[in-house]
């Protein structure tokens, strides 16, 4: 009886067959859900009360593209109006680790109160996504309270960032680290900082940073194939 069902995480085949049009309104009580590697039908999930959201987002025999990726960020955003009590993204290429963690944390206020980063090289951009949402306004900022980093790469000013972000803000946040790998910092990575960190928000960022995000991926995309 899919009237009663909570949980799901399957195979892609399968994923696909059951929230197909004709099977999809019947998961009433669907709350926990996992898109495994090559999902792409993300209009579907606003027809469920979600709570608990895992995203495989890539892998090395099926990487995402641009395309699905912005597919899954505006679903991302969408969330923002009744955010998920967890969203959890595994595998997010460093490409786009940007464009995922600003629908996730930032734009409409995120999507998300908790947020878990899984198997993922995560370069100082999108982590300087994370430091924003930190340090944003607890009113009108961001919906996020926490976030864990599991076994992600992160350079060693993204670990002072964060750490530095959560003393600002005198414990209304929490972030953990575990395992992983810590990469050395250069003057490459502080550059990066000083550009989109949190001490500098940018003016695209207060309007509509997705978009802008978006938009220099599809530059660089275009730019490569020409």
């Amino acid at each position: 009886d899919l009237q009663h069902v909570q949980s799901v995480h399957l195979p892609r085949e399968q994923l696909d067959i059951l929230l197909s049009p004709s099977t999809a309104p019947e998961l009433e009580m669907l709350e926990r859900l996992t898109l495994p590697v090559g999902f792409e039908h993300f209009a579907v999930l606003h027809k469920f009360y979600l709570r608990y959201l895992t995203v495989e987002v890539s892998s090395a025999d099926r990487p995402i593209t641009l395309k699905v990726c912005e597919g899954l960020a505006r679903t991302l955003r969408l969330f923002s109006k009744d955010p998920l009590d967890e969203l959890t993204l595994r595998y997010i290429p460093p490409d786009f680790a940007r464009l995922l963690l600003h629908a996730a944390t930032l734009a409409d206020r995120g999507a998300t109160r908790r947020l878990v980063l899984t198997d993922s090289d995560l370069p100082d951009e999108a982590a300087a996504k994370i430091c924003e949402a930190l340090t944003s306004d607890r009113n009108t900022g961001s919906h996020m309270t926490s976030v864990h980093f599991l076994d992600c790469t992160l350079s060693e000013l993204a670990e002072e960032r964060v750490i530095q972000a959560l003393e600002e803000q005198e414990g209304l946040w929490m972030a953990t680290i575990e395992g992983g790998v810590t990469k050395t910092s250069d003057m490459a990575d502080l550059a990066k900082w000083l550009e989109f960190g949190p001490q500098r928000q940018a003016a695209h960022d207060a309007v509509d940073g997705l978009e802008h995000e978006l938009s220099r991926l599809r530059a660089e995309e275009e730019s490569t194939q020409s």
